[in-house]
Parts: C-alpha cells; sequence; structure tokens
C-alpha cells in the first residue's frame, strides 16, 4: 500500500513538472510551484527526485522512451517499413503523442533546450533520425534510386519541432498542422525525388 502511494505520488509529481517545464522551460521552471500543483511541500518533491535536473531528466528519459515505443510501432505495422510512408506514419505517431501527452511535449522543449548548449545531438532526436534514415535507406535500395536521406531525416525534425514551437500554447492542432504541412511538402515526393535522383 505505502510503495503504491509512493509511485502515486510520484506519477503525480512528474506529470505537474511536466506542465511547468512546458509553460516556462528549464530555467524558468519554479520546483516550489511543482510543490504547489501537487499539494506536497518542496522536501516531499525533493524526497521523490533528488533536484530540478533529475526531474527534467526524467522527463527526457520518458520522450526517449516514446520515441522507441513509436518506432517500433512503425515498423510492426509496416513490414518492412520503408519509404516516405513509414515515416510519415512516425511523424504522425509523434505529433499525437506531443498533443496527448504532457510529460513528452514537455521534455521535447526540454531536450531542444539542452541541444542548443551541447555539440552532441539528443537521444531522443538521434533514435528518431536513425529511423527515417534506415526507412529511406530502404526504400532507396528498393527503387534503385539514391534519395536525399539525411536531408529528409532533418526535415522531419524540423517539421516536427517547428510545428510544436508554432503552435498554440495547449498545442491544440498540431498533429492537424504536420498532417497538412507533410502533405503540402511531400504528398508529390515521389516525382520530386525521382527528379532529384535523376539530376544527381
Amino acid at each position: 500500500m505505502k510503495q503504491e502511494r509512493s509511485k502515486r505520488t510520484h506519477e503525480l509529481v512528474l506529470d505537474a513538472a511536466a506542465v511547468e517545464f512546458a509553460a516556462h522551460g528549464y530555467l524558468g521552471a519554479n520546483v516550489q510551484r511543482v510543490a504547489e500543483h501537487t499539494g506536497l511541500t518542496k522536501g516531499a518533491v525533493y524526497g521523490h527526485f533528488g533536484s530540478k535536473d533529475a526531474l527534467a531528466q526524467a522527463l527526457i528519459a520518458h520522450l526517449e522512451a516514446s520515441v522507441e515505443r513509436l518506432v517500433a510501432q512503425v515498423q510492426k505495422d509496416q513490414s518492412p517499413a520503408a519509404g516516405l510512408p513509414a515515416v510519415r506514419e512516425a511523424a504522425l505517431l509523434l505529433a499525437d503523442e506531443l498533443t496527448s501527452d504532457v510529460r513528452s511535449g514537455a521534455a521535447l522543449r526540454l531536450t531542444v533546450e539542452q541541444a542548443l548548449s551541447r555539440t552532441q545531438e539528443p537521444p531522443a532526436f538521434a533514435a528518431l533520425r536513425a529511423f527515417i534514415e534506415s526507412a529511406l535507406q530502404r526504400a532507396e535500395h528498393d527503387s534503385g534510386q539514391r534519395l536525399p536521406t539525411s536531408l529528409l531525416a532533418e526535415f522531419v525534425l524540423i517539421l516536427l519541432v517547428g510545428a510544436y514551437f508554432i503552435a498554440p500554447t495547449a498545442r491544440e492542432g498540431l498533429s492537424e498542422s504536420v498532417r497538412s504541412l507533410w502533405d503540402i511538402l511531400l504528398a508529390p515526393a515521389s516525382s520530386r525525388l525521382s527528379t532529384w535522383a535523376a539530376e544527381a
């Protein structure tokens, strides 16, 4: 019973921290406000997470796990997971996740902030990039055409991150924005990529 109550409190703190980080970023986030949102003391919050950084890292780890899970889902849904259809599915699943899960949304903001101060690509971005490049390379192999896999992987990351940060505060419409932007820019991609490959 005590362990179950502790786990519920742990999750409550993490959700409150996600709201705080999503609204204020790492530097602006305040652990006291997290405590107030949960009805706990600041000391009780630190009893579950030893520091503000530990809270942030727990959220970032949540996003990393979400990306791994979504990639695995796409690979299961599409066998082989190849080409733009697989990449599109992954992008839309992640957009849905960022809309519906405050922890993932907060973690994206934290991940971007962290990336600005470090030279190494964050693991969540690296995992997504690796999946995109792998899916496109498989399509490249099947079609016999050379595709701009690295450039397209970069584009998908820019699309997701950019759409998130220009979405309304509640991130409403994020999934629709990503879907619309994708269809406008990449719906005719097959013909454009064929032309690119021929000219390369």
